[in-house]
Parts: C-alpha cells; sequence; structure tokens
C-alpha cells in the first residue's frame, strides 16, 4: 500500500488531469466543436475510474487541505461540464423534434389533420 503523501500526489495527479480535460470539453461546447468529444469522454472515463481505484487508499490521505481544494475545483467543473452538456443535449433534441416535425408534415397527405394541406 502508498503511503498517505504518495495517494495523496496521485490522487492531485489524477484530479488535474481530470480537470484539463473538462477545460478542454467545456471549450468545445462553448465553440461547437464536437468532433472531439468521443476522445474527451475517453480520458474523463479513465481518470474517473483511476479515481475509483485509489478512493479507498485516500481515506487514510483525508488531512490534505491541497488535495481538498483540489476535488472542491473539480466538482464545480464537474458542475459546468453537466451544464454545458445538458444545453448541447436539449438543443440537439429540439433539432431532432424539428426534423421530425417536417418530415411528418412532408409525407403526411392531411387526411387526419384538422388543417388542411396544401398543395
Amino acid at each position: 500500500m502508498l503511503q498517505s503523501a504518495t495517494m495523496v500526489e496521485v490522487a492531485l495527479n489524477v484530479v488535474q488531469r481530470l480537470r484539463k480535460t473538462l477545460a478542454v470539453e467545456a471549450a468545445d461546447l462553448r465553440g461547437q466543436k464536437l468532433s472531439g468529444l468521443t476522445e474527451t469522454n475517453q480520458s474523463k472515463g479513465r481518470c474517473l475510474l483511476e479515481l475509483s481505484r485509489i478512493a479507498p487508499q485516500l481515506q487514510l490521505a483525508h488531512d490534505s487541505d491541497e488535495l481538498a481544494g483540489a476535488v472542491d475545483a473539480l466538482c464545480k467543473d464537474l458542475e459546468e461540464s453537466r451544464r454545458l452538456l445538458r444545453l448541447q443535449l436539449d438543443a440537439a433534441c429540439e433539432v431532432t423534434a424539428a426534423i421530425s416535425r417536417a418530415i411528418q408534415d412532408e409525407i403526411s397527405d392531411g387526411t387526419y389533420s384538422a388543417t388542411r394541406r396544401r398543395d
């Protein structure tokens, strides 16, 4: 088992990498650059897996103010990431609904519609 100070260093490293990944993701979402989201998501998954693996040992390192501050900052970053992803998902749903309505209007002959179709 690693010593408490070493565990803090390992955890800080992972938290810093995850925060950098979240910053890249946020910049991509704000700039509508969606092509890199798969890689970003994979990177987030790897970091979160690493954190989950070392979490039990981090109980020994609970006295680290530096780690506590890093985790607080990470929580804020995760909340911002969640907000940006929600906006993106909501926008995608609106576009999908608009396209679906347009397709439905185009293929409908108006037989069961309250309004009459113009040709």
